[in-house]
């Protein structure tokens, strides 16, 4: 990816949100490189796509385009919650 050495997030972050196709990668590929690297692993991360592709990406939530607002946010709230991440 462009201008970006390493994908992991540093403190501070609850969750990502990524779109499948991203112009100067693969989102999928840097869920799969976050969700395997221990320090990562357990940040939430949706995928939002606007084909229905293959969901097996290793997110925690993956959503068709276009998306509803509310459903996007019900499920990051959960998500969030689930892992005991808010405020951190």
């Amino acid at each position: 990816m462009r201008g970006r050495a390493d994908p992991r997030p540093s403190g501070g972050i609850d969750a990502i949100i990524l779109d499948r196709r991203l112009p100067d990668g693969d989102g999928a590929e840097v869920c799969r490189t976050l969700k395997a690297d221990a320090g990562t692993r357990a940040l939430p991360v949706i995928v939002i796509s606007g084909r229905a592709e293959d969901s097996s990406v290793g997110a925690d939530a993956y959503f068709i385009k276009p998306v509803i607002p509310g459903d996007l946010l019900a499920v990051l709230d959960r998500l969030i919650a689930r892992s005991g991440r808010a405020g951190s």
